[in-house]
């Protein structure tokens, strides 16, 4: 599998997004956003298993080429995967066969954390919506961007305290609105419902357009990316350690 995502690798670092068996091959006329991000991610967790260091060069080159190619953005997306592959490539950075400079990884970091605080609706304290990253009311993309977050935490330098403590007070936020979202009985309790539901009738708040076909569907992805948020969480603000 590893050896598949380097064969789906370009050679400025970015990605084939598809492969076709029937004679097409690698096609990357269309491009996702979170592919790169979770190949650089798979990559180095590869790494940390057998020490082969291509697939730390090839996370850095991946990594490299986002890098680079949102330097000029000032709102860039909610890579979150790219700012956990970042957090994971940097504590292996002195391994790393490649010239370059960890600066280049920690700035896109901080710039792609900069522009997810940046893009977080002010919802009023008394909305059930409070503390909602986006503006529909589902629970995912909150937690997908808490972790991102939580995990970029670790290598923000500590001259960064106003980007800190911004983090700090948005993920205090967002993880009360998925704590919230979460179905606390009956047959799915437990389950995280792709938004948050609230009573027929009560009243929407401004910007928020929730799908009430969909509200309550409960997907594996939507538990997984909530469960990790929550953990993560629990390890930078309650463990003693």
């Amino acid at each position: 599998m590893g050896d598949f995502i380097l064969f789906m690798q370009k050679s400025n670092g970015g990605f084939y997004s598809k492969y076709y068996s029937d004679g097409r091959g690698r096609d990357d006329s269309w491009t996702s956003l979170y592919y790169p991000g979770e190949a650089a991610l798979g990559l180095l967790m590869l790494y940390e298993i057998d020490n082969d260091r291509k697939w730390l060069n090839a996370a850095a080159r991946a990594l490299k080429y986002l890098a680079k190619l949102r330097k000029s953005e000032s709102v860039v997306e909610a890579d979150h995967w790219a700012l956990i592959a970042t957090t994971k490539l940097l504590q292996h950075y002195n391994d790393l066969e490649l010239a370059i400079p960890a600066e280049l990884f920690i700035d896109h970091g901080i710039q792609i954390s900069k522009s997810i605080i940046s893009s977080v609706p002010q919802f009023p304290s008394d909305s059930p919506y409070y503390g909602c990253m986006t503006l529909d009311g589902r629970t995912t993309p909150t937690a997908t961007r808490l972790e991102g977050l939580l995990s970029i935490l670790n290598v923000i330098p500590e001259q960064r305290k106003s980007l800190i403590v911004s983090i700090l007070m948005i993920s205090n936020k967002g993880i009360g609105f998925i704590e919230e979202a979460q179905i606390k009985s009956g047959p799915f309790a437990g389950g995280m419902p792709r938004a948050l539901t609230i009573p027929a009738g009560e009243k929407l708040y401004y910007g928020v357009v929730p799908d009430f076909r969909r509200d309550t569907e409960i997907r594996i992805d939507y538990v997984q990316h909530a469960l990790c948020a929550w953990i993560q969480y629990y390890d930078i603000v309650y463990d003693e350690e």
